[in-house]
Protein backbone atom coordinates (compact mmCIF):
# COMPACT_ATOMS: atom_id res chain seq x y z
CA UNK A 1 0.00 0.00 0.00
CA UNK A 2 3.16 2.09 1.11
CA UNK A 3 4.17 1.87 -3.05
CA UNK A 4 0.72 2.48 -4.32
CA UNK A 5 0.96 5.86 -2.03
CA UNK A 6 4.99 6.91 -3.16
CA UNK A 7 4.04 6.24 -6.99
CA UNK A 8 0.63 8.17 -6.68
CA UNK A 9 3.18 10.73 -4.85
CA UNK A 10 5.47 10.67 -7.89
CA UNK A 11 2.81 11.35 -10.67
CA UNK A 12 1.86 14.35 -8.92
CA UNK A 13 -0.78 13.56 -6.63
CA UNK A 14 -1.57 15.06 -3.45
CA UNK A 15 -1.33 12.31 -0.28
CA UNK A 16 -2.47 12.96 3.30
CA UNK A 17 -0.97 9.77 5.16
CA UNK A 18 -2.77 9.31 9.03
CA UNK A 19 -1.22 7.68 11.33
CA UNK A 20 -0.39 6.90 14.96
CA UNK A 21 3.13 5.90 13.41
CA UNK A 22 5.56 7.91 13.87
CA UNK A 23 8.22 6.32 12.85
CA UNK A 24 6.08 5.52 9.24
CA UNK A 25 4.79 9.07 8.98
CA UNK A 26 8.95 10.54 9.06
CA UNK A 27 9.77 7.64 6.47
CA UNK A 28 7.08 8.03 4.36
CA UNK A 29 5.97 12.07 3.81
CA UNK A 30 7.72 15.29 2.82
CA UNK A 31 6.15 17.40 5.94
CA UNK A 32 4.99 15.85 9.28
CA UNK A 33 1.60 17.41 11.29
CA UNK A 34 1.39 16.09 14.94
CA UNK A 35 -1.90 16.74 16.35
CA UNK A 36 -2.70 16.28 20.12
CA UNK A 37 -5.98 16.40 21.25
CA UNK A 38 -7.74 17.45 18.05
CA UNK A 39 -4.97 20.43 17.38
CA UNK A 40 -1.84 20.71 15.02
CA UNK A 41 0.96 21.62 17.62
CA UNK A 42 3.67 21.15 15.61
CA UNK A 43 4.32 20.99 11.65
CA UNK A 44 7.51 20.66 9.86
CA UNK A 45 9.69 19.01 6.89
CA UNK A 46 10.06 14.93 7.96
CA UNK A 47 13.71 14.80 6.44
CA UNK A 48 15.75 15.91 9.23
CA UNK A 49 13.01 16.90 11.47
CA UNK A 50 13.98 17.61 15.42
CA UNK A 51 10.50 17.66 18.13
CA UNK A 52 10.16 21.37 19.22
CA UNK A 53 6.89 21.29 20.82
CA UNK A 54 6.95 18.89 24.11
CA UNK A 55 3.61 16.25 22.87
CA UNK A 56 6.15 15.82 20.14
CA UNK A 57 9.28 15.30 21.82
CA UNK A 58 7.24 13.07 24.01
CA UNK A 59 6.36 11.01 20.82
CA UNK A 60 9.67 10.70 19.80
CA UNK A 61 10.60 9.50 23.42
CA UNK A 62 8.03 6.68 23.11
CA UNK A 63 9.46 5.13 19.39
CA UNK A 64 10.33 1.53 20.16
CA UNK A 65 12.99 2.15 17.26
CA UNK A 66 14.54 5.03 19.27
CA UNK A 67 14.73 2.91 22.46
CA UNK A 68 18.03 -0.17 22.79
CA UNK A 69 15.46 -2.11 24.95
CA UNK A 70 12.23 -1.96 25.65
CA UNK A 71 12.88 -0.90 29.40
CA UNK A 72 14.30 2.29 27.65
CA UNK A 73 11.04 3.35 26.46
CA UNK A 74 9.01 6.65 27.80
CA UNK A 75 5.66 6.67 27.50
CA UNK A 76 3.67 10.27 27.42
CA UNK A 77 2.86 10.94 30.85
CA UNK A 78 -0.49 11.43 32.17
CA UNK A 79 -4.16 10.82 30.10
CA UNK A 80 -5.43 12.10 27.09
CA UNK A 81 -8.05 15.05 27.69
CA UNK A 82 -11.68 14.02 27.64
CA UNK A 83 -12.84 15.67 23.76
CA UNK A 84 -15.56 18.24 25.16
CA UNK A 85 -15.00 18.58 28.45
CA UNK A 86 -15.19 21.96 29.82
CA UNK A 87 -12.86 21.92 32.12
CA UNK A 88 -10.07 21.60 29.23
CA UNK A 89 -7.30 24.27 29.33
CA UNK A 90 -6.33 26.62 26.47
CA UNK A 91 -3.39 24.22 25.34
CA UNK A 92 -4.52 20.75 25.78
CA UNK A 93 -1.32 19.31 26.30
CA UNK A 94 -0.66 21.55 29.64
CA UNK A 95 -1.63 19.06 32.32
CA UNK A 96 0.83 16.86 30.72
CA UNK A 97 3.97 18.98 29.96
CA UNK A 98 6.56 19.56 32.34
CA UNK A 99 7.28 23.25 31.30
CA UNK A 100 3.74 24.23 30.99
CA UNK A 101 2.99 27.80 33.04
CA UNK A 102 -0.19 29.36 34.05
CA UNK A 103 -0.23 30.94 30.48
CA UNK A 104 -1.16 27.66 28.89
CA UNK A 105 -4.07 26.90 30.67
CA UNK A 106 -5.37 30.50 29.97
CA UNK A 107 -4.36 31.11 26.55
CA UNK A 108 -4.44 28.59 23.29
CA UNK A 109 -0.85 28.95 21.99
CA UNK A 110 -1.37 29.92 18.14
CA UNK A 111 1.17 28.17 15.36
CA UNK A 112 4.31 30.32 14.69
CA UNK A 113 7.17 29.89 12.69
CA UNK A 114 10.28 28.64 14.34
CA UNK A 115 12.44 27.61 12.09
CA UNK A 116 12.84 26.81 8.13
CA UNK A 117 8.92 25.89 7.01
CA UNK A 118 8.43 24.46 10.71
CA UNK A 119 5.01 25.58 13.24
CA UNK A 120 4.82 25.22 16.58
CA UNK A 121 1.91 25.85 18.69
CA UNK A 122 3.70 25.74 22.69
CA UNK A 123 4.66 28.77 24.59
CA UNK A 124 8.05 27.63 25.49
CA UNK A 125 8.62 25.69 22.24
CA UNK A 126 12.51 23.87 21.76
CA UNK A 127 11.41 20.36 23.35
CA UNK A 128 14.77 19.11 21.32
CA UNK A 129 17.04 21.48 22.88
Amino acid sequence: MLARLRARAAAGAGVILITHDLALGLGAADRVAVIHAGQIVETAPAAGWRPRHPYAAALMAAMPALAPDLGALRPVAGRMPVPGDAGLPACRFAPRCPRAGAVCVTTRPALRALAPGAMVACHDPEAGR
